[in-house]
């Protein structure tokens, strides 16, 4: 019995031992059981400070962009900020007024699309102005005045300019003797095959001219170059912008913020060092040969279209190959300034072949009243402000050019009148 006893007492005090030796260590000791709650709030804390942190960093480089853009002449070509510099070149010296009115303005204008047509909506500022889906200024035809209906794309419409120094504005303002009444259905974009379409459902709404005026060509080599001959590809791609409705929200913010138009700008600088040495046009593929072919094609029979319907109607029809910086032809001359030339070296070589091949086609064909080196001839060069839209002092240029084959038809009386009496506006 002692024994037992023994052995209990021996073991006995060794049981607290054992289990406090393999007792669970507690691991937040001298702090508590956790605090689901405190970290939590400490998680939360973490990221709304690397979110701050992100969000300074973004305004910085925005704020940083601006300063950039507000510097003339440091980005272009490419830019977009809310004044672009290239706005700020020779071709719109002297006009700085308006230009910021103008660029604000530009970004609210919107268009309606309608089975193969957007068409200009109703505005109202200093510098545009549309109704009818037609920009301003609307002339009041005279009883003596003859119409004149003038089409194309944007450089009709008028693109990078108030309106007063539109084609047709300046046509009109040239027009000293008040021999005709000029109204711009140009619209951004438009392709030939378009501008007729324009025109037949004018003639169907029964609005007949006197003369009817195309100047074109750059649009039409442009959607046979990028998007294949046609138009419908070009609405399908870019109708959130030419309906003004909302595309995805980081795409608009980042074309909104000047830190993305910097990248814009930036890519654009860094194409126009690497195409330095690639001025010579190159041999275009087989698939860009037929496509160009196509172009020139779809806008000869457009040519020869309208010049029935005149026949029909009973009005005059004349066709201007417009001027383009991407025909090469300047650049070739030696007429360009250095933003001109860099604005042209910042395309692609492929674009630039297909253009200066497309002119060169364009240039020999019956029926297109040539005035694509009329820079040229002029021996000016500062007039362009992208690689196809002008100044108000290319346009005027422009606008002369286009009235002398008028003027010089109608004074020498084979301009055929309407066979009835054409004396009301269009709607107002």
């Amino acid at each position: 019995m002692y024994g037992q006893r023994a052995h209990r007492a021996r073991v006995s005090p060794q049981l607290p031992v054992y289990r406090s030796h393999f007792a669970p260590v507690r691991p937040f000791d001298n702090k508590g059981p956790p605090n689901i709650k405190t970290d939590i709030v400490k998680f939360v804390q973490t990221i709304a400070i690397n979110i701050t942190i992100f969000i300074g960093i973004l305004i910085f480089l925005e704020l940083g962009a601006g300063v950039i853009f507000a510097i003339k002449g440091v980005v272009a070509p490419g830019d977009t900020g809310a004044v672009p510099s290239r706005y700020l070149q020779g071709s719109h010296a002297g006009h700085e007024p308006w230009i910021k009115d103008y660029v604000a303005e530009d970004r609210k204008a919107r268009a309606k699309y309608r089975i193969g047509l957007w068409e200009p909506q109703p505005h109202t500022s200093s510098t545009i102005n549309v109704r009818n889906n037609m920009r301003g200024p609307f002339p009041q035809p005279a009883s003596t005045r003859k119409k004149v209906f003038v089409f194309g794309g944007s450089t009709v419409w008028g693109t990078g300019v108030k309106d007063s120094f539109t084609i047709p504005a300046l046509l009109d303002a040239a027009d000293i003797e008040d021999e005709y009444s000029f109204f711009n259905f140009g619209v951004p974009a438009y392709v030939s095959s378009q501008e007729v379409l324009r025109l037949s459902r004018l003639l169907i709404d029964g609005h007949k001219p006197d003369v009817v005026i195309f100047y074109h060509g750059a649009n039409d080599l442009s959607a046979g170059a990028v998007e294949q001959p046609g138009y419908e590809q070009f609405y399908q791609r870019h109708e959130h912008g030419i309906e003004g409705r909302k595309g995805p929200f980081i795409q608009k913010l980042l074309m909104q913020s000047n830190l993305g138009n910097l990248l814009t700008a930036v890519t654009s600088r860094i194409k126009s060092t690497s195409n330095q040495e690639q001025l010579a046009p190159i041999a275009l593929n087989k698939d860009d040969t037929a496509a160009l072919v196509q172009s020139v094609t779809n806008l000869m029979n457009n040519v020869s279209f309208v010049r029935k319907l005149g026949d029909a109607y009973g009005f005059q029809v004349f066709h201007y190959l417009q001027p383009c910086l991407l025909s090469g032809i300047e650049v070739n001359a030696g007429h360009v300034s250095a933003f001109e030339r860099q604005t042209y070296q910042s395309q692609d070589t492929r674009l630039r072949a297909f253009f200066a091949s497309g002119y060169e086609q364009l240039r020999r064909q019956e029926g297109l009243i040539d005035l694509s080196d009329i820079f040229v001839q002029k021996q000016v060069s500062g007039v362009y402000w992208d690689n196809i839209h002008l100044g108000p002092e290319g346009n005027r240029l422009v606008a002369e050019a286009i009235l002398a084959p008028l003027q010089n038809t109608h004074r020498n009386d084979a301009l055929s009148p309407s066979e009835e009496p054409n004396q009301e506006s269009l709607p107002k």
